[in-house]
């Protein structure tokens, strides 16, 4: 089964209101015609969800060992 496109922040707001109305997670999948799994993502997760994770590769080399690396290269080329 595909995905679906994320919650837009209508939904994401109904599913307060039904959440603090008392609805099962259950009854909130089935007004909203979403899964289960969404809903509960969503209410678990509620600042975070729709944001991506940063799946980035952690850097080689920090700042200082940049702008070290720049100090020395650029010194070195002006000695010559």
């Amino acid at each position: 089964m595909g995905r679906l496109s994320s919650l837009s922040l209508h939904e994401r707001g109904q599913i307060k209101v039904l959440s603090t109305s008392g609805y099962t997670v259950k009854r909130s999948a089935d007004v909203l015609k979403r899964s289960r799994r969404t809903i509960k993502n969503f209410l678990r997760l509620q600042g975070e969800y729709g944001t991506k994770n940063s799946n980035e590769q952690s850097k080689k080399l920090n700042e200082r060992e940049k702008s070290e690396i720049l100090w020395a290269t650029s010194d070195s080329t002006i000695r010559e």
